[in-house]
């Protein structure tokens, strides 16, 4: 029985991906004297979607939010005063994983 199992799990292993993440935790923290609008794109690993989170924070506030099954994660943060892009960037799951799947923005507009 060890054996078929065995047997099993090594037909599965080519099966297995590096090309996504399971979760990513996000905090965005606002550090400056200005609110911000923070924008959050995060690409499914199962299914050829992007889903897109919005969340406006206060100056001196963070926010954490916790995501699943995510292959890529692009943030972007914008000053709400003169809507003007402060932040822009992205992550694949090489950076993910490197962060220990928690990355973290701080701005100060």
């Amino acid at each position: 029985m060890s054996r078929i199992l065995f047997v099993l799990g090594v037909m599965l292993l080519p099966g297995c991906s590096d090309d996504k993440v399971d979760e990513v935790q996000l905090t965005v923290s606002d550090q400056g004297a200005e609110d911000v609008h923070v924008r959050a794109y995060v690409k499914d690993q199962y299914f050829d979607t992007t889903s897109k989170h919005l969340f406006d924070l206060a100056a001196g506030e963070s926010r954490t939010v916790d995501f699943n099954n995510v292959m890529t994660l692009e943030v972007q943060v914008i000053r709400i005063s003169d809507q003007s892009v402060i932040f822009d960037a992205g992550w694949g799951t090489d950076e993910i994983r490197d962060l220990h799947r928690k990355v973290s923005v701080i701005v100060s507009p």
